[in-house]
């Protein structure tokens, strides 16, 4: 037998015999086993069954589940099906290597059966083993993951939850530490006059003991001697004692003058700390009312505004342009003039970066000083006024909060002068315990000012000695109220020692108003600025060097005819130049530039549509749509406003879930705080795309990435998810709401369904998301949360959309309700009755009424009719309204014919009539659902189809007492509802027409009341013109 065999039948009797061993050890564990199963696998069989336990127990809770499973728990309870699944399958093969009792021989057979076979399928039972194990550690390991999601989310809550404190609590607490120190000094007090008097007792002690000392000490041999010696003695002895009862006496009257002296001092270190306290609770009361006159916006204008290129406007402070410029010099009116100074441009020519160009440089102060005297101070209060921003930035009573707060953080000791009847509550407020002080500052501090109030209290102003002011007002014309008004203001509060620089644009009003005064006219004046600018962007573009040396005659040429074109336009210079860097950037030569400008419109609104039919079409769409969407978001936010004073513009993250979400995304997200990475990825994303299917009409605008802003970390995360979008420029919101970009916009926002696109519903989506992922991340700014003005912003954002869709938005509201009640949860009661306690809201369907969600109102009464837990019916509220000013009546059709929930909604008619609500209650415009109705039916007339349906409704008011004897008024006119009747039923159904009018007997009519006639009709009317104008 050659080695190589030899090797290969030792190395197979090897395996023999250990495959034999191994046989017979398992035959033996399994044959002295009381289980009859090796122990191995008893050990195996018992971690399993307590793994399958477990795995059954995690799928069970003992808690009611949420309806739609979130995404952790969907992955934890596949794992544990599985791994059920697969400890069964282990189970059943253990149990199947088990040997059962019988005869001693039959066991030992069985168990040599059972051991050859668990030697066989070794591998698979620790296959299934391992699987098993792989599956727990993963269990393990998403159930970590969801607890620590979960811990994280309760910690945000309960920070959250802290931060809404009740103030009282802390007043409270505070107050106590201040009792605790006060009782503290007053027994440190009362333990050092008892010390006092102690110390007292012993020298006197002290005293008296020496006197008895004296008295005992030996007295001399020589008797006569000292006899004598002992009258001179008693003298003495008398004349001490005498003196130590005036020692005495003394001693006394030193401690009760030092007893006096520290009450003395006690007192007059408590006026000396009264007068502090005062001194210093004055300090906060005036800050309080500073607080009050200033708002968010007051200065985001101004900072917004792009600063102004290198070099340019030096020439308006450049003292050796006199008499040879078209314009009044600037500089002589600074150091000499008075009255007011007037820079008029062209719209885009670079009014606004002018002002702010004077307002902040050194060289403007300078002039004033020569003005007011170098001893003298002068103040330069500005208001920089906006009407794309809230409603204080473009509005009178703005104006005067910021020019008051201006002026007075000079000198706020003017404060009690100028608001004398603010200040008259102080001395009561400074006599009350600090926490109430605390509550009475922060009333101040949220005092809802009055342009009365405003304007009496400048006039005071104008009497004090404020020393010399100079006011610089830009944009005039972007004011939101009559320009006269505030020209004629103007014009009072200019004297001797008060001058004012305005810019507007040069209508015929500012004309008249200021024709007299010095001025110049921007465009005429900056040909060299704009030079300079295409010169530093243009030409100083390497691909532009290159063509001025390979085309040194037609280069030139073309910065002329831009400079030419541009007709002091900066704007048009700006955009014009964006271009011609694209065409560089696509190796353009210089007649292909000279094409591509030749190609650009002279007018800033054509070039404006020029910019957005640029656009590729794959694109337009969704441009479109963003554009509406932001002209949507500021009408939505100027009716908040003032209620809830919050940025000034759409932010950047806002946007971001506007742009890419729906319903389905928006209920599966979960409620926690954005990663700083991906606020970063969406505000990224959100810029490229507005450069993209904008054409650069809206922009993020980069003033916020200083060199000081960190830039990471949540602080710079935060700052970049609220940077506010913005128009390129105002000329660009004016040409899209009010030229021919309007149309164009809503053409193409269209969807693909050629479906009319609503901007208010896809920012009630972003809403919803933004309380549920951004809101954690906003930051409490001076004690104001933002969570009631976001769910002020979402209610109205939802009544607009249900104003633009005919539907009702109950998904998203419901959301709402959720979310806010997970982010804020009162100790008792909804919600909405801790967060608005002065409105008198107690839950969401009030909350639904006070914002007029008609729709959602609706759909709630219907599913209540269905559902006993439902909406619990209050009869002197006046659902009838909702229900007859609402789709199911039909008035969404456009030919008044399509009306397919009229029946079933006739059936909730009839339920709420039984349960007590009156046809005649009215809502807050003071209409009643009865007057309502017959409203829609006006607007019907004449019924072409469903004329029975519309009879029985109209016949169910009638059988429950519906007002007869007052007239509905529509189109500011009287209509009577026997006439309303007749003109929708005779034509088309003669039969129901002759049924209702038995109903309703000729009478006289009673008076209208005039203050819901008003109030009616001109609502009415608004209700119906719009209608009317969508139904053509």
């Amino acid at each position: 037998m050659d080695p190589l065999t030899a090797l290969s039948l030792a190395s197979s009797i090897i395996q023999l015999i250990d495959f034999t061993g191994r046989v017979v050890s398992n035959c033996r564990g399994i044959y002295k086993s009381a289980d009859g199963a090796l122990p191995e696998h008893q050990d195996l069989e018992l971690v399993t069954e307590d793994l399958v336990r477990l795995s059954k127990r995690q799928a069970a809770t003992p808690w009611p589940k949420p309806k739609d499973e979130t995404d952790a728990e969907k992955p934890l309870h596949s794992l544990s099906d599985t791994c059920v699944r697969v400890s069964n399958e282990l189970l059943e093969r253990l149990s199947k290597h088990k040997v059962t009792k019988g005869s001693p021989v039959e066991r030992k057979w069985k168990s040599f059966r059972e051991a050859l076979e668990t030697v066989w399928n070794k591998k698979d039972l620790e296959g299934l083993a391992t699987r098993l194990e792989q599956l727990r550690s993963e269990m393990s390991l998403h159930i970590l993951v969801a607890f620590k999601e979960q811990f994280d989310l309760v910690a945000l809550q309960n920070a959250r939850r802290f931060d809404w404190l009740d103030c009282h609590t802390k007043y409270l607490i505070k107050g106590l530490s201040e009792t605790r120190v006060l009782i503290e000094n007053n027994l440190d007090t009362l333990a050092a006059e008892e010390q006092h008097a102690r110390t007292r007792e012993v020298i006197i002690q002290a005293i008296r003991q020496y006197m008895v000392e004296e008295t005992k000490k030996p007295k001399r041999s020589d008797k006569r001697r000292d006899f004598d010696m002992m009258k001179e003695e008693d003298l003495e002895v008398k004349d001490d004692v005498e003196d130590d009862k005036w020692a005495v006496q003394y001693i006394h009257q030193t401690f009760e003058e030092r007893r006096k002296i520290q009450r003395e001092r006690k007192f007059r270190d408590g006026q000396i700390a009264m007068q502090r306290r005062r001194i210093q609770r004055e300090v906060e009361f005036r800050r309080a009312i500073m607080a009050s006159l200033a708002f968010p916006t007051m200065e985001s204008r101004q900072s917004s505004i792009s600063d102004a290129h290198e070099s340019t406007f030096d020439w308006i402070h450049d003292e050796t342009l006199l008499s040879d410029t078209p314009w009044s010099s600037f500089q002589h009116w600074l150091s000499k003039g008075s009255g007011i100074y007037w820079i008029n441009g062209k719209a885009g020519s670079g009014k606004s970066t002018l002002m702010r160009y004077i307002f902040e440089h050194t060289r403007t102060s300078e002039m004033l000083a020569r003005w007011a005297g170098r001893e003298h101070k002068v103040i330069t209060p500005g208001f920089f006024f906006w009407n794309s921003g809230s409603p204080d930035q473009s509005s009178q009573l703005g104006l005067l909060r910021s020019l008051l707060h201006n002026i007075l953080s000079y000198n706020e000791k003017l404060i009690p002068a100028i608001f004398p009847v603010r200040y008259q509550d102080f001395p009561r407020s400074s006599e009350l315990e600090d926490y109430e002080f605390t509550h009475a500052i922060d009333s101040e501090k949220r005092h809802r000012w009055t342009i009365a109030e405003l304007k009496l209290a400048f006039q005071r102003l104008l009497k004090e000695d404020v020393g010399h002011m100079c006011i610089f007002i830009d944009g005039l014309d972007e004011y939101s109220g009559d320009p006269m008004d505030t020209i004629s203001w103007f014009k009072s509060t200019i004297s001797r020692k008060i001058k004012i620089c305005i810019s507007s644009r040069p209508w015929i009003m500012f004309e008249d108003a200021f024709s007299c005064s010095p001025q110049l006219k921007l465009q005429d004046l900056t040909t060299n600025d704009i030079r300079n600018y295409i010169d530093d962007t243009l030409c100083g573009n390497e691909r532009m060097r290159m063509l001025y040396v390979s085309e040194p005659l037609e280069a030139p040429t073309l910065v002329q005819e831009i400079i030419s074109k541009a007709a002091g336009v900066f704007l048009w210079v700006r955009l014009v130049v964006t271009s011609l860097l694209r065409g560089l950037h696509n190796r353009d030569r210089i007649k292909d530039l000279q094409l591509r400008l030749r190609l650009l419109p002279d007018e800033l609104e054509s070039l404006f549509s020029y910019m957005l039919k640029s656009v590729e079409p794959i694109y337009l769409r969704e441009g479109s749509q963003i554009l509406r969407t932001m002209l949507k978001y500021q009408e939505i936010s100027a009716k908040v406003q003032n209620e809830y004073p919050q940025g000034e513009g759409l932010s950047a993250i806002e946007l971001s879930f506007a742009i890419d979400t729906d319903e389905s995304s928006v209920i599966k997200s979960s409620v926690g705080l954005m990663e700083d990475a991906e606020v970063a990825e969406r505000v990224a994303d959100v810029d490229c795309r507005l450069k993209v299917r904008c054409a650069g009409l809206l922009e993020i605008p980069t003033y916020w990435q200083r060199e000081d802003c960190p830039h990471t970390g949540r602080i710079y995360s935060t700052q970049i998810g609220e940077a506010r979008v913005q128009w390129l420029h105002r000329t660009v919101r004016d040409y899209l709401e009010t030229g021919s970009g309007g149309e164009v916009l809503r053409q193409n926002s269209l969807e693909a369904d050629k479906e009319e696109f609503s901007p208010s519903r896809v920012l009630l989506l972003s809403s919803v998301l933004q309380l549920k992922r951004w809101y954690m991340n906003i930051p409490v700014v001076d004690g104001v949360h933002p969570l009631p003005g976001l769910v002020a912003r979402s209610m109205t954002t939802a009544h607009c959309a249900e104003f633009e869709t005919s539907q009702s938005e109950i998904k998203m509201l419901d959301e709402l309700d959720r979310t806010v009640k997970l982010l804020y949860r009162p100790p008792d009661g909804h919600w909405v009755k801790a967060l608005y306690r002065s409105d008198g809201q107690n839950d969401f369907i009030s909350l639904a009424e006070k914002y007029e969600l008609k729709h959602y109102l609706c759909d709630k009464l219907f599913a209540s009719v269905h559902q006993p837990s439902g909406l619990s019916i209050n009869p002197k509220k006046p659902y009838l309204n909702y229900l007859s000013w609402s789709r199911q009546t039909g008035l969404t059709s456009s030919d008044g014919a399509s009306c397919p929930h009229l029946a079933r909604n006739r059936r909730l008619i009839e339920i709420m009539m039984e349960k007590g609500c009156d046809p005649n209650t009215s809502c807050k415009q003071g209409v009643s659902g009865w007057h309502e109705f017959l409203s829609a039916v006006f607007l019907q007339s004449p019924l072409s189809e469903q004329g029975h349906d519309w009879a029985s409704v109209v016949k169910l008011f009638l059988e429950h007492k519906a007002d007869l004897t007052s007239p509905v008024m529509i189109d500011a006119k009287e209509h009577t509802p026997r006439e309303i009747v007749i003109n929708a039923f005779a034509r088309n159904f003669p039969e129901e027409c002759r049924s209702l009018i038995v109903l309703i007997p000729q009478q006289t009519l009673a008076p209208f009341k005039q203050s819901h006639g008003n109030a009616a009709g001109s609502w009415l009317a608004r209700k119906f013109s719009r209608r009317r104008a969508d139904m053509k």
